[in-house]
């Protein structure tokens, strides 16, 4: 696991989908971060957002790490989401699911 920032509260890291796929479901199975997401974006069981969270590492190790997402974290609890586009655009600033 390589954390890219660490604060008191908050940690992002990369995403660990053995571990983090069950709270990235809580996230990505909520209409209100969708909606923003496209429906792309909308994951229907545990098992397809791991699926997903790995498709996601793989795509962006073959890009060459150019569009990278990271977990927040608050200290063992992912939060959300934020990601960088090789464009140099930035995705999920604040985070998916957070309020």
């Amino acid at each position: 696991m390589t954390n890219l920032l660490e604060t008191e509260r908050l940690i992002i890291r990369t995403w660990i989908p053995e571990r983090d796929a069950e709270q990235a479901f809580v996230i990505y199975s909520d209409p209100e971060v969708t909606h923003f997401l496209g429906k792309a974006s909308l994951v229907t069981s545990v098992e397809s957002q791991r699926q997903r969270l790995i498709g996601n590492i793989e795509r962006s190790h073959q890009r060459n790490n150019r569009t990278e997402f990271w977990a927040i974290v608050e200290k063992e609890t992912t939060t959300g989401e934020w990601g960088v586009r090789g464009d140099g655009g930035d995705e999920g600033a604040g985070g998916a699911g957070e309020e």
